[in-house]
């Protein structure tokens, strides 16, 4: 199986970056919230903030690569709001 086009963005989300691949993402860059790291942006003093839910990334795919409205993006991930990063 051969590949022919594979691109590669970058999430910082909950537990560190995700990674998101394949030939329809806008990749190259890192996509959501960025923010400044220095001291007083560490949480607990020591680790990279959580600026995007794993949950909301996925959110946004589903809906945007998929078509799934709200209702069914909610019942996968209840209270979620899905993030429109850019990924796709």
């Amino acid at each position: 199986m051969a590949i022919t086009a594979l691109t590669m963005a970058m999430v910082a989300s909950i537990g560190g970056a995700r990674a998101v691949m394949g030939g329809s993402v806008n990749g190259g860059r890192i996509h959501g919230e960025q923010i400044k790291v220095e001291q007083p942006t560490l949480f607990q003093n020591r680790d990279y903030p959580v600026l995007t839910d794993y949950r909301a990334m996925f959110a946004g795919l589903f809906n945007r690569m998929y078509g799934m409205d709200a209702a069914r993006v909610q019942r996968i991930f209840p209270g979620v709001k899905p993030a429109q990063l850019g990924l796709v």
